[in-house]
């Protein structure tokens, strides 16, 4: 029987904090959150918003305003003013999601106060400024941010760039965290599988498994959407993952626990952003630009293109719902790959 692991939870430190939080705002976070995964909302989103009111606590406090949830929410001119002035310059959809957040928060505690959550919101959206969305998005308040305020364009990963990531990620560390910060890039790279679901990877969930046609491999099992996904891995993640169960002594099918610890044999899971600053350590060891998990998914998805996979079985791996989805993860890619075929004519 194959055993179903459950892949995210959520944990009141997901985000990691930024500026002072005090102990009854974090119980009030992590109730809001339990009640919001509770309702079904799906853990990403759920992360998000206990994000997003952490980012409208910290406007509050550099107004000098409120330095708790429970004393911002408790007047919504400070929620409102903590919305439409953030601390640091943000972009509209930051904007757009801190007011979802905030509106999310007000349903929970008016739930919990019985009040009437209608009129609570009705009065929010009164205290904000009205701004033309110009079909931004669907209806609803522009709060704030510029629409010049964007994510820079940084330069498309290659396949080379790949395999630059998996080396650097292990250069000049201790043997544990070279076996441990190879294996984790390599499943950043080569996998399609998101960051919180590799920080999450128990050694339960990778086995050894023959596959078509009657090769063995090493599998990882995952959960999306309450179904068990079998993902067979690309031989560099293989050969990372072996290396990791060998640097502890073992074997793939003889270990047990989180994959990706802390420190050495602590049984303490790697947090998100201790991955992501192992990402951003790998690029800047690499001499590459501080890329995103949406770039090395869209870079693993062109790999497995030029390997011959079709765009339904790309998709299958990644978790995309749409094969469409391929399409936009490639643009750029077949955009290049279109201009080295031109220049290749014109150079004959």
């Amino acid at each position: 029987m194959i055993q179903q692991v459950p892949l995210f939870s959520f944990e009141p430190n997901y985000a990691a904090k930024r500026g002072p939080t005090d102990a009854a705002s974090e119980t009030l976070l992590s109730e809001f959150a339990a009640a919001r995964l509770k309702s079904g909302a799906h853990v990403r989103s759920v992360a998000r918003d206990v994000s997003q009111l952490r980012g409208l606590l910290r406007s509050s406090l550099a107004i000098g305003g409120a330095r708790t949830l429970a004393a911002l929410f408790a007047d919504l001119q400070h929620v409102a003013q903590a919305l439409y002035t953030p601390s640091v310059p943000i972009s509209r959809s930051t904007g757009h999601a801190r007011l979802l957040a905030a509106q999310q928060f007000i349903r929970f505690l008016c739930a919990v106060r019985r009040q009437d959550v209608t009129a609570v919101l009705a009065t929010l959206d009164q205290l904000l400024p009205r701004m033309s969305s110009s079909r931004w998005h669907a209806a609803g308040t522009l709060v704030v941010g510029s629409v010049s305020r964007s994510h820079r364009r940084i330069p498309t990963l290659t396949v080379d760039d790949l395999a630059r990531l998996v080396q650097a990620a292990g250069e000049k560390k201790r043997p544990w965290r070279k076996a441990r910060d190879g294996a984790l890039m390599a499943l950043c790279c080569y996998t399609g599988l998101r960051t919180e679901e590799i920080t999450h990877l128990e050694w339960d969930q990778v086995s050894r498994a023959v596959i078509p046609p009657g090769k063995m491999s090493i599998v990882i099992r995952v959960q999306r959407n309450s179904t068990e996904v079998v993902l067979p891995l690309a031989k560099p993640a293989a050969l990372e993952m072996e290396q990791l169960a060998n640097s502890m002594g073992e074997t793939i099918g003889s270990l047990s626990g989180p994959v990706f610890r802390a420190h050495g044999e602590s049984a303490h899971v790697l947090s998100y952003r201790a991955a992501r600053d192992i990402l951003r350590t790998a690029c800047q060891s690499a001499g590459l630009p501080i890329v995103t998990a949406i770039d090395l998914r869209a870079a693993c998805a062109y790999w497995f293109h030029l390997q011959g996979w079709s765009d339904h079985a790309i998709a299958n791996i990644l978790g995309l719902a749409r094969v469409r989805s391929v399409d936009r993860l490639l643009v750029r890619h077949k955009a290049i790959d279109a201009q080295r075929t031109v220049r290749d004519k014109l150079d004959r």
